[in-house]
């Protein structure tokens, strides 16, 4: 296993400052990936970007390789910030990586389901830009398997596990008849949907869903029995909503703090509740200087985090084991079909 490599920058490594500078918006995976391969020829490539974590999984990666790999992927950030905050694993620790992520096993909430479609999503991305070989296809397929085990016969995914549904509680602390209130949310996503659910669950009735495609922000809101509005539209309805929870791919603020005091000018002192979960942020951080109102991001979800992890200790190593006996199973299938013909896996 040792031509697999991993370069990453995650929550355990970055602040939500530096996550936000690296991250890839979805419509630069598949070009900065056949900018890379074009780069590295020989290898197989997938970018993984998502709020907590950016990382590019290679096979065959020479140090030569690496570091171009550092230059277009992590080119925001200075060579000694780099050093600091980026981690590379090579070999079985890089696979055993892999396979902790896809499970949750490595996210910011420990157990959360959304971190699976994202693999998903970026290992089909990968497949698209033509990077993925032999290698990366058993690997993510088998890490993808591994993760819907951990899933189905252990306890770690139950409860409020994703970071969508943990985001819901902070509405919960801050308004007491939280099912009442009006909520928009900025986002047609994956993340979207996850908070939309939770809303929901709770009994919020009243909500406008925002996308940058009026058909994508029409299919969910109907799902959800929520109403649509446009991107755009999001100053004229502001001053009449409670909370606002935004997850877009939008490489730019969606919200500025000029939209938001002007909202708040007519809203009679009422609170508004802003939560920001998407990598870029939506929302201004200036927002929070507006009287007001409350704003949370990544770093707010970070302290909550903690104390999850510590209620689900126990599921974690029952997880844990599934994926040290999938990781076992998976290189010396590998050794197997790739060793001998390619000097090793």
């Amino acid at each position: 296993m040792k031509r697999v490599t991993v370069i990453g920058i995650s929550h355990h490594t970055a602040s939500v400052e530096l996550r936000e500078r690296v991250a890839v918006v979805a419509e630069r995976v598949i070009p900065l990936l056949q900018l890379l391969h074009d780069n590295v020829p020989h290898s197989e490539l997938v970018i993984l970007s998502t709020c907590n974590r950016t990382e590019v999984y290679g096979v065959n990666l020479l140090p030569a390789d690496q570091a171009t790999v550092q230059r277009e992927v992590f080119n925001s950030v200075g060579r000694d910030e780099l050093a600091e905050h980026c981690y590379i694993k090579r070999g079985v620790v890089a696979v055993r990586h892999l396979f902790k992520v896809a499970s949750g096993l490595d996210a910011l909430v420990v157990g959360e389901t959304e971190i699976l479609g994202q693999v998903k999503l970026a290992f089909a991305r990968a497949r698209e830009a033509g990077t993925v070989g032999r290698l990366f296809n058993m690997l993510f397929r088998e890490a993808l398997r591994s993760a819907k085990r951990v899933h189905s016969e252990t306890a770690l995914s139950r409860g409020r596990t994703s970071v969508s549904s943990l985001a819901v509680q902070f509405a919960e602390k801050l308004f007491k008849d939280f099912s009442a209130k009006r909520v928009m949310v900025v986002g047609a996503g994956e993340a979207a949907e996850g908070a939309l659910k939770s809303l929901v669950e709770r009994g919020v009735s009243d909500i406008m869903v925002v996308s940058r495609s009026a058909q994508r922000s029409e299919e969910v809101a109907e799902r959800f029995k929520a109403s649509a509005i446009a991107l755009d539209a999001i100053g004229t309805h502001l001053p009449g909503v409670d909370i606002v929870l935004s997850s877009t791919a939008a490489p730019h603020l969606v919200i500025s703090r000029e939209t938001v005091a002007h909202a708040m000018a007519g809203r009679m002192a009422r609170p508004l509740l802003l939560i920001d979960l998407a990598m870029p942020r939506d929302i201004d951080p200036d927002a929070v200087l507006v009287k007001g109102v409350h704003l949370h991001d990544m770093n707010s979800l970070c302290k909550m985090a903690e104390a999850n992890k510590t209620m689900r200790r126990e599921a974690a190593r029952a997880a844990k084991a599934i994926v040290r006996e999938a990781v076992v199973e998976t290189v010396a299938q590998a050794e197997l079909r790739f060793g001998k013909k390619r000097g090793g896996v």
